[in-house]
């Protein structure tokens, strides 16, 4: 089988910060394929679980701030998806 025949290599790193979730996909080249990022307040895309500011502080105790974990995942589906669209819209 010809190397030039298989398919391509690609590995996806992910960064969470309280404010957003980013994905970049990058080839075995290094090169970037496909870039995404969602912000948790973001209405148009996280409809079900949107967080203004990323997080949300605790009404009895004001130090403890916290992001319920379902916002996480509906921000990496939508990476997911948006990411996908974008590489096979490149092709």
């Amino acid at each position: 089988m010809s190397g030039e025949n298989a398919p391509q290599r690609l590995y996806l790193g992910l960064d969470l910060s309280t404010q957003q979730l980013k994905g970049v996909v990058i080839n075995e080249q290094l090169q970037t394929v496909a870039e995404e990022a969602i912000s948790f307040n973001d209405q148009s895309l996280l409809v079900h679980h949107v967080q203004p500011n990323g997080f949300v502080v605790d009404k009895n105790d004001k130090r403890c701030i916290t992001t319920p974990v379902l916002v996480f995942l509906e921000a990496i589906g939508k990476i997911k998806t948006r990411i996908i669209f974008l590489k096979t819209k490149s092709i």
